[in-house]
C-alpha cells in the first residue's frame, strides 16, 4: 500500500464530490457545502489551506431520498450510513472511496475507514430558544452513547485495567445491539420537528452544537459557489450560516488553531 500526501487525500475528496454533485443534480437533490468547506470556499475559494476534509448538508427530505437511492453507491464511490452498515460509529452520511484505507486515531481506538466527504442532514427546530436547547442537550446524550458503544468494535490500544473493563462493557453493549437502539432514538427524535415546516433549522446530529441553529430562509435559495477548480451548490444565505458558526468569518484565526481536528493516515490500496 502507498501512503497518501494530503494533496493526494484532497485530490480524491474532491473527485467524491464532483460525482456527489452530478448524483444530487441527476436527482433533483438539494445540498450545500457547509462548516470548514463552506468557510474554505467563501474565504479562500477552496479548502482552508490547514483543512482536510469536505463537508456537504442537506435538508432532511432530501437527505432521506438520498439514502432510499443511493445504497448502490453513488458513481463508483460508496455510501455508509448506520441506517445499513454497522459496526458505523457516525450518525450522518460518508461518501467512501473504497480503494483507500483511513485510520483515524480517536483516544483510545483506532477506526478503519476509508478517504470520504460527509454528508449531514439538516432538521427542523424549535421557535423557542430554551426548547430548541433542551433539543440539542438531549440529542447530544444520545448521540454520546450511540459512539461509545458503537466504537466498541475498534482497534482497541493498551489502555489502563479500568479503561480495559470499560471497553468490555461497551463491547458487550454492542453484541446486546444497544448501538442500533441508540441510533433509532437518534433519527426520531432529529426529525421530530419538521424542516419545511420550522421557522428555524439546523444539524442537530453532529457539528457545533446550539451555533447551528439558524433561520430556514436561508436555505431557500441555492447558488454555486467556487471551490478549488470547480463551482458547488450552496445556500444564498450563507453570510448568516457561516456568522452563527463563525463570527467575524472573514478573519483568520490565531496560528495556533491553524491545525486540523483530525489525526489520520490514508493508503492507496494496491
Amino acid at each position: 500500500m502507498k501512503q497518501l500526501s494530503l494533496q493526494d487525500i484532497r485530490d480524491i475528496q474532491l473527485r467524491i464530490l464532483h460525482a456527489f454533485d452530478e448524483y444530487c443534480i441527476e436527482n433533483h437533490l438539494k445540498y450545500s457545502l457547509s462548516g470548514g468547506t463552506l468557510l474554505g470556499a467563501v474565504r479562500h475559494k477552496g479548502y482552508i489551506p490547514w483543512d482536510d476534509d469536505i463537508d456537504v448538508m442537506m435538508p432532511r427530505e432530501d437527505y432521506m431520498r438520498l439514502l432510499n437511492i443511493c445504497n448502490k453507491g453513488i458513481k463508483g464511490y460508496s455510501v455508509k450510513s448506520a441506517y445499513w452498515n454497522r459496526p458505523f460509529h457516525y450518525t450522518y452520511i460518508k461518501v467512501i472511496a473504497s480503494n483507500t484505507i483511513l485510520l483515524e486515531y480517536t483516544n483510545n481506538n483506532v477506526t478503519k475507514s476509508a478517504v470520504y466527504i460527509d454528508v449531514f442532514p439538516i432538521d427542523g427546530l424549535p421557535n423557542e430558544v430554551s426548547l430548541s436547547n433542551k433539543h440539542f442537550y438531549r440529542m447530544k446524550k444520545n448521540i454520546n452513547r450511540f459512539v461509545l458503544i458503537s466504537m466498541a468494535y475498534g482497534v482497541k490500544k493498551s489502555c489502563s485495567f479500568l479503561k480495559s473493563l470499560a471497553w468490555l462493557v461497551l463491547r458487550f453493549l454492542y453484541c446486546l445491539k444497544l448501538d442500533q437502539y441508540y441510533y433509532k432514538k437518534i433519527e426520531n427524535s432529529a426529525q421530530k420537528y419538521s424542516f419545511k415546516d420550522s421557522d428555524y433549522v439546523g444539524c442537530i446530529v453532529a457539528g457545533y452544537g446550539t451555533r447551528e441553529r439558524i433561520s430556514r430562509k436561508p436555505f431557500s435559495k441555492y447558488i454555486r459557489i467556487p471551490f478549488e477548480s470547480n463551482s458547488y451548490s450552496c445556500i444564498s444565505g450563507y453570510n448568516e450560516y457561516l456568522t452563527a458558526l463563525y463570527g467575524d468569518y472573514l478573519k483568520l484565526p490565531p496560528k495556533e488553531e491553524q491545525k486540523s481536528n483530525h489525526n489520520y493516515k490514508a493508503y492507496a490500496i494496491d
